[in-house]
Formats: C-alpha cells, sequence, structure tokens
C-alpha cells in the first residue's frame, strides 16, 4: 500500500505554522518557554472535504465533496496531540487559521499507524483526505484510491449504526444518509402540519 500526501502551498504552511504557534506560545509558555516549543512538529498534512446536504439530497456522495480546508497532525516529542485546520480562503480573502485542538488526534494517528494492517489498503495507491458531513455528523479519514473512482472510509468518531455489519464505506454513507434524510423529511413534515 501506498498513501500519497498532497501537500499544502507554501501559504497555507505558513498559516499553518503561524496559527499553531500562536496558539501554542502560551501552552509552551507554559511548559518551559523555547525548549518546550521546539518539542511541537506538524506532519501528515491532509485535504479536508466537506459532504453537505444539498450534496446528499441531489444523490452526490464522496466524489462530489468540495475541498474546504486543510488539516494536520501537531505531536509533541513523538505522539500526537492536537489537530489543526486552516481555511482555504477565497479570492478575496486569504487563507485563515481555523482551530488547534485535542479532539480526535490520537484516534486520526491510530487510524493512520493501523492502515498497513488492512488487507483492502494493502494493494492500490490511495491519496490521504479528510471528510466531514455535518448533516451525517461524519467525521472521517478518506483514502482516495488514484487509480480509479474506489475510496475508503474510516471514521474517526463512531457512525450512529449499532454494530453494523462489513459494508462497504458507500453502502454504509448511502444508509446513514437514508436514514437521516427520512428524519429530516419527517420534522419538515411535521413542522408544515403543525
Amino acid at each position: 500500500m501506498t498513501i500519497e500526501l498532497r501537500l499544502p502551498s507554501k501559504t497555507i504552511t505558513k498559516v499553518f505554522v503561524a496559527g499553531v504557534a500562536e496558539a501554542l506560545g502560551t501552552q509552551a509558555a507554559l511548559e518551559g518557554g523555547r525548549r518546550a516549543r521546539r518539542a511541537y512538529r506538524l506532519v501528515a498534512p491532509w485535504p479536508m472535504y466537506r459532504l453537505s446536504a444539498a450534496q446528499l439530497r441531489a444523490g452526490h456522495w464522496v466524489g462530489s465533496a468540495k475541498h474546504v480546508s486543510w488539516g494536520c497532525l501537531v505531536l509533541r516529542n513523538t505522539k500526537p496531540t492536537w489537530t489543526a485546520f486552516v481555511g482555504l480562503g477565497r479570492p478575496k480573502y486569504p487563507p485563515a487559521f481555523l482551530d488547534l485542538g485535542h479532539v480526535d488526534a490520537k484516534r486520526i494517528a491510530q487510524i493512520l499507524s493501523d492502515l498497513d494492517r488492512r488487507k483492502s489498503v494493502q494493494t492500490n495507491t490511495y491519496e490521504l483526505r479528510g471528510l466531514t458531513s455535518p448533516v451525517l455528523t461524519l467525521s472521517a479519514i478518506w483514502l482516495k484510491n488514484l487509480r480509479d473512482d474506489d475510496y475508503l472510509i474510516y471514521p474517526i468518531r463512531p457512525l450512529p449504526v449499532a454494530k453494523a455489519p462489513e459494508h462497504s464505506a458507500q453502502e454504509r454513507l448511502r444508509w446513514i444518509a437514508t436514514a437521516e434524510a427520512a428524519h429530516k423529511l419527517e420534522e419538515a413534515t411535521c413542522e408544515l402540519e403543525g
């Protein structure tokens, strides 16, 4: 298995470094100043994609998700400690540092380290991506096969599916999208009737 990292532009990289340095400045000062600051490293950048409710309603899936930001792990010494995110910006607005948090850093690192043992990913070349879908409450590592349209999705947090049997990522997403769409339709119908 080969996982290719698409690297962010120099501008995005500078925003990552500046944002993390600013966010950790206070933390590093509390932990002993410069020596502590040198213990932090940014690793494994990945483009983040968003799958919106409108895309799901139109029957589109992962392939139509929109690239909206970049994420990366921040290691303290050698341990995954934080995740950092930078928004892409728009023509009139430059990229902006969005967030630095403890959320999911260890789980993301675990998924990345476990990939070598997964038989389903050993024979292909994938691009590492992140995927979010607020309507599905999904946050996942997305491996996009670079040879065809196939992909693999590894949820960072458990999906709201109670011990579902092994299905492809697309089948799981469709199941969740169908259940979510039915729930939203029921809510909308109640609002119209009430």
